[in-house]
């Protein structure tokens, strides 16, 4: 299912849990009444913090009529717990990352994957030497390592945008800042 990834810049920030996350985006308006205990309806603001683009895009932003009960086959907002530790969040749409040196492709995507779970230790890359940390990387929007992550569902690469209000208003309530990226499991 393809996702629009919001996730905080500092690998160390995660809330106490994804109830607190779901506190502050209540407040911003992206998220209304609940479909389970992880899942959320798109709140009065969303498409006023989240834009979409291309001339006459459509966008479910609630079940189906006759869908069951636990079809989240449109558009809505999913906080999952935050992680002890950082993960590499990623799916098939995962493009090689940049090298923060040169610039160019830093390794093949797999073993990009493969060294990721080793998050600090440093890679050389092949094209210039620089050597860097997956967490140092230019994932391209296709990934993000993170403790947290906020997933807003049915939403394709460059299909929508978070506002800068949006990201503004989240980087105030958490003293953070935020950035996004597009995952497609």
């Amino acid at each position: 299912m393809p996702r629009l990834v919001l996730f905080p810049r500092d690998l160390s920030y995660a809330p106490v849990s994804g109830e607190d996350m779901a506190g502050i985006l209540r407040s911003l308006g992206l998220i209304g009444d609940p479909l389970g205990p992880t899942r959320y309806l798109a709140g009065n603001g969303f498409l006023d913090g989240i834009v979409f683009l291309g001339c006459s895009p459509r966008i479910e932003l609630s079940p189906p009529p006759g869908a069951m009960t636990n079809s989240f086959d449109f558009c809505h907002v999913h906080i999952p717990q935050p992680s002890i530790d950082p993960q590499l969040h990623a799916g098939r749409n995962l493009k090689a990352p940049r090298c923060p040196g040169c610039r160019k492709p830093f390794a093949g995507r797999d073993e990009i994957r493969r060294a990721a779970i080793q998050l600090m230790l440093p890679r050389p890359c092949a094209a210039c030497g620089h050597s860097a940390a997956p967490i140092e990387l230019d994932w391209r929007k296709s990934a993000c390592i993170s403790r947290f992550i906020v997933n807003i569902h049915n939403v394709h690469e460059s299909e929508a945008v978070p506002t800068p209000g949006l990201l503004a208003g989240m980087n105030n309530a958490t003293d953070t800042a935020w950035a996004y990226c597009y995952i497609d499991d």
